[in-house]
């Protein structure tokens, strides 16, 4: 809690999203399903108000899909696994190489479970 406080103290609201994204995943080891919810939640509200995180949109979508799974609540996972699909698509459509594009899309782990490949 303390990263995402201070991360916002400091107007960096990208960064925010990702320690909270990452308090949720370590929630989710440590068998804190109620942690995970909060803090995934509000990883995603995050992202959601910033428009743009960068590249840790795809773990911040994770956490959440995750936990959310973990809670039981499969449909609202499906649709959150969607929307960082969609959001992974529309940044790989902007790599032009399609070396690159692909490395984007397969080799990070988070693109992977969210396109349905991992």
């Amino acid at each position: 809690d303390e990263a995402a406080r201070a991360a916002r103290a400091a107007g960096q609201r990208a960064l925010e999203a990702s320690a909270d994204a990452l308090a949720a995943r370590i929630g989710l080891g440590l068998d804190r399903v109620d942690l995970a919810l909060a803090r995934s939640e509000r990883a995603l509200a995050t992202r959601d108000e910033v428009g743009i995180v960068g590249e840790d949109e795809g773990e911040i979508f994770v956490a959440r899909m995750e936990a959310l799974v973990r809670a039981g609540r499969q449909p609202e996972a499906d649709e959150v696994r969607a929307r960082g699909a969609e959001r992974v698509r529309a940044m790989a459509a902007g790599i032009t190489d399609a070396g690159w594009r692909g490395h984007f899309e397969r080799g990070v782990e988070a693109h992977r479970l969210l396109l349905g490949e991992g």
